[in-house]
């Protein structure tokens, strides 16, 4: 009996699996230019890859590289494109940090005087290609930031460490 080959190829298709980076969005990176006079790091919006195929967790930022100012002058908005390897990777961290809504509570609603913010860091630190040690920040979005989580150790094969601040 002959399995015709259109058969045979969906056959073959269906039981290698797809390997594909899985990609998320919400996530911003914690930007610190190498200007001396820039004190606090920026937030760039992109999105986080985390490539099991290749064991790669990369940042791509979504901003593009002209803006217009307010009076019609173009600026250059920082872009980012990190990418880090797995055998690279010195250690992973998790935090979540909270902190009360005040400043909302009494511009606002008195009932958010009673509710707290709550924002959630990745930081991996890592050894660049010249052996000295860098890190990466980044903030995620309270809906996506589980899945990050578990993706980043699967992709890195390491366990994230994790500090939970009240």
């Amino acid at each position: 009996m002959r399995i015709p080959g259109v058969l045979l190829a969906f056959a073959i298709a269906c039981t290698i699996p797809v390997i594909r980076a899985q990609t998320f969005r919400g996530v911003d990176y914690l930007y610190r230019a190498a200007d001396a006079n820039q004190e606090k790091p920026k937030l760039l919006p992109g999105i986080l890859a985390c490539n099991s195929a290749t064991q790669t967790v990369s940042f791509e930022s979504t901003l593009k590289d002209e803006k217009r100012s307010l009076f019609g002058k173009i600026r250059i908005a920082p872009h980012a494109a990190i990418s880090v390897a797995a055998a690279s990777v010195v250690s992973a961290a998790y935090e979540r940090a909270s902190r009360p809504r005040y400043a909302a509570g009494i511009l606002l609603a008195w009932p958010l005087l009673f509710t707290k913010e709550k924002k959630h860091y990745l930081t991996l630190q890592y050894t660049a290609d010249a052996g000295e040690r860098k890190y990466a920040i980044f903030r995620l979005d309270k809906k996506v930031y589980q899945e990050v989580l578990a993706a980043t150790e699967a992709t890195l094969g390491i366990k994230i460490e994790r500090a939970e601040e009240h």
